[in-house]
Formats: structure tokens, C-alpha cells, sequence
């Protein structure tokens, strides 16, 4: 609205304002599949030591994860809880997949060790891992529902107020959903509850942006866009979308899965986003980053070492992926 203000502004996992404005779901997920196809490649890829789902191919750790997929679909597993039971049903896996697919690095040895507890029946793993299943498994007063969007419907009082009024029509979601599912076979019944939700939606803004998302002319400052190369719900396409309708701005890619850059620690990209900030310098067009650490695999390179400046950038990395909270829709 005001790019003659643009001092310093990132974006870090770039939704575009087109699609988000018309309710465009369905060009948000395209991407997560690969994510989920990167679990069998890093499990293969860490080895037995370090993946308990590890097996002699990809194929192999592939096949096993959709075998115990359809085990659960045509019997779910009960776990006896003290405070609420919980069951694992094929919905319930697949939204903890899809939570997971946010952070790889941080969730998925937790989808390898319930998947791995669910075909060797192992129950007394399963009891320990039910809180990464389902929450909440225990009573808790202290809990702060504001630091995630699946407990409250804060979320859709924002999307649904920010999008194009639509109500339902059963011909239109048909349409909609069989779209969805060829993009994301296995996460359409997780994303494809946000259309059902905003559908009708009263409460209406007093003012509201209707015109182009975009500076033609460029801002004040350029901005600097980050995107990972394989996000779950901001994918890469929209990134380079919004890259072109802002003029003279920069566009880095980082080579992970996982939603925004600080789902996978890279001082690449930490660089480049400390001298943006300190001195205003944008990247060159084109740039990559890789990452230093890989789902199940560990370091990148152990053996590379670093400066003391770096050491300190790093732990900084990893502290802020550890502490930054992932803003989720609810899961329906």
C-alpha cells in the first residue's frame, strides 16, 4: 500500500496476494508431496543408526510408511491415556505428517518413530509419542493457546475477513476438492477444510485492499524475498510471482524443504539477510543458499570449521528455529 515507506523488509516464505485474496487454495500445496518424498530419501540416505524406518531402498522405506498408512485407515490404534485416549486413525497421521512438514529437520525423526512403533506394535513407544500425535493428551491451565493457531480460530478471522466473500456450493468445493487432490493426494482432506471455512464468512473489514499486490515502479528500499525450494504452503511459484510484480527486488532460494528459511539453519542465508539489514545490499539474481544440517542426516559438513563469528551466527540459527513459532491453520 505504501511503497514510497520501504526502508528494510523481508518476506520469508512468500504467499501471493492474488491467490490468497480470491480463497486460492489449491496453489498452496503444491509442493508438500515432494517434502513428504524427502523423508524416504533422508531415511535412506542417514542410514539404520540414525532412521529407525531405514530399509535397503527408498522404495523400500516408501512402501513401508503407506503400508502402516493403510493398516491405520482399516483399523485404528487406540493408545489408553490417564487424561484423554487417543486414536490413531489415518486422518491423525497424515495431519502430524503434515505439521511435520513445516520442519523436517526438527519433526521428522518424530514421524519416523511413530510410524516404526505403529508396524512393529509397539505400544509403550506410542504412549510416549501421543503427545507429538494429538493435543492435548494431558490437562494443562498453563498452556498459551495464542502460541499456536490450531487452538484458537484467530487464524481464519484473519484469512476469511482478508479474502473475497464466497458462500458454499457443493458443485464449486466438488470442483475445488478434485482440483486439491490431484495437487496433494494425501493432504487435500488436511487443507481442503480452509475453503469449507471461510465459506460464508460474515464479518467483513470496513476497508479493504482491492487493487494489484504489487510496486511496478519498485519501493523505497528494494525488498528481499526468501523462499525455500520446497515449501509445504508457500511454494517457491509464489515467491517468484510476487519477485516479479516488486520491482528490483531479490529473490534467494534455499535448497530445503520446510516452510521459510529458518526451518533449516543456513548461514548463506543468515548472511545475506544480516547484510541486507545492516547495510541494505541485496544478493545478486539467482542466488542459492544450502543448508548446514539435514533431516535425520545430521551436518552437512562436520568437518568444516568455523569462524568465531560464524559459531556465534549459528547457534543463533539454530536457537531461533528451535524458538520461532510456526504459525499453522487449525487442522480440520
Amino acid at each position: 500500500m505504501y511503497p514510497d515507506k520501504i526502508k528494510r523488509l523481508i518476506i520469508d516464505g512468500v504467499v501471493d496476494g492474488h491467490s490468497y485474496r480470491i480463497s486460492g487454495y489449491e496453489t498452496d500445496i503444491v509442493d508438500v508431496e515432494a517434502i513428504v518424498e524427502s523423508l524416504f530419501t533422508y531415511c535412506h540416505q542417514a542410514g539404520a543408526e540414525n532412521c529407525p524406518l531405514y530399509d535397503a531402498s527408498v522404495d523400500r522405506i516408501r512402501d513401508r510408511f503407506y503400508k502402516v498408512l493403510k493398516q491405520v485407515e482399516e483399523s485404528p490404534v487406540p493408545i489408553a491415556l490417564a487424561y484423554t485416549p487417543v486414536v490413531i486413525t489415518r486422518k491423525a497421521l497424515l495431519a502430524q505428517f503434515f505439521r511435520a512438514a513445516y520442519q523436517p529437520l526438527k519433526a521428522f525423526p518424530t514421524v519416523a518413530a511413530v510410524v516404526h512403533a505403529l508396524e512393529t506394535t509397539n505400544i509403550t513407544a506410542l504412549i510416549a509419542l501421543a503427545p507429538q500425535i494429538s493435543n492435548p493428551t494431558t490437562c494443562s491451565c498453563s498452556s498459551d493457546p495464542t502460541r499456536d493457531a490450531s487452538q484458537n480460530e484467530a487464524f481464519y478471522a484473519v484469512e476469511c475477513a482478508d479474502s473475497d466473500p464466497y458462500t458454499f456450493d457443493a458443485d464449486i468445493f466438488a470442483r475445488f476438492y478434485n482440483t486439491l487432490s490431484e495437487v496433494s493426494p494425501l493432504f487435500a482432506p488436511v487443507w481442503g477444510g480452509s475453503w469449507i471455512s471461510c465459506a460464508g464468512w460474515r464479518v467483513r473489514p470496513a476497508w479493504r485492499l482491492t487493487g494489484p499486490v504489487a510496486a511496478p515502479n519498485g519501493t523505497a528500499h528494494p525488498l528481499l524475498l526468501l523462499s525455500t525450494r520446497w515449501d509445504p504452503v508457500t511454494p517457491l511459484a509464489q515467491a517468484r510471482r510476487v519477485h516479479a510484480r516488486f520491482a528490483g527486488s531479490a529473490l534467494v532460494v534455499q535448497e530445503s524443504h520446510g516452510h521459510c528459511s529458518i526451518s533449516s539453519p543456513s548461514l548463506c542465508t543468515a548472511k545475506i539477510v544480516r547484510k541486507y539489514f545492516k547495510e541494505g545490499v541485496l544478493p545478486e539474481e539467482g542466488t542459492v543458499c544450502g543448508v548446514d544440517e539435514l533431516p535425520f542426516v545430521g551436518k552437512v559438513d562436520a568437518a568444516r570449521v568455523l569462524s568465531a563469528e560464524d559459531e556465534e551466527l549459528s547457534a543463533a540459527l539454530g536457537r531461533l528455529s528451535e524458538d520461532v513459532v510456526t504459525f499453522r491453520r487449525p487442522m480440520v
